[in-house]
């Protein structure tokens, strides 16, 4: 990252306020003189800035060591609804452990962001309707899958997975009808 920028007469100047910005964030978090060295490995969700061994007995000594509320903690399908219409989904073993992929979670995390968001709001030419925003969700997939540029086999295979069990129910359904 460049701290320079340029002044109307392309000459390059110096910002001063990042630099300063900057500092305030390599201080110690429980004495705020000293830069930091270290972080607390008890702190689970923000990691804490501490100088010295001083400091550390200081905050270990308070036990405010920061952990995961429970109403930041991720959701666990523990029960799901009888009612649920991807509840086989849901349920699925397979499923399950691809899930603990952090790039399949991430992934779909995106997929599910884009899908949130309202077409009109996108400020893009090629987007102009709500099948326009899910084909640009189905590039973004693929190119994950088993052709793609950047294919990942735990993503290919939770699609596949989805895919045949999705195939699966409908065609349960279907002979259910």
């Amino acid at each position: 990252m460049s701290y320079h920028n340029r002044n109307q007469n392309g000459k390059s100047f110096r910002n001063n306020n990042f630099l300063k910005k900057e500092q305030t964030n390599n201080l110690c978090d429980i004495c705020f003189k000293e830069p930091f060295k270290y972080k607390c490995s008890k702190c689970k969700n923000k990691t804490l800035k501490i100088c010295s061994m001083d400091c550390y007995k200081q905050h270990n000594g308070k036990g405010d060591h920061y952990v995961i509320s429970e109403d930041n903690k991720p959701d666990i399908v523990e029960h799901v609804d009888e009612n649920n219409e991807f509840k086989y989904l849901i349920e699925n073993e397979k499923i399950q452990n691809l899930l603990k992929y952090n790039t399949v979670k991430y992934h779909l995390h995106k997929i599910y962001q884009l899908l949130l968001l309202d077409h009109n709001s996108i400020q893009e030419d090629t987007i102009k309707n709500r099948k326009d925003l899910e084909q640009v969700i189905a590039r973004y997939l693929s190119c994950f899958r088993q052709n793609g540029i950047y294919r990942n086999v735990a993503i290919e295979e939770f699609v596949q997975t989805c895919l045949e069990e999705i195939s699966n129910n409908e065609s349960k359904q279907s002979s259910l009808s």
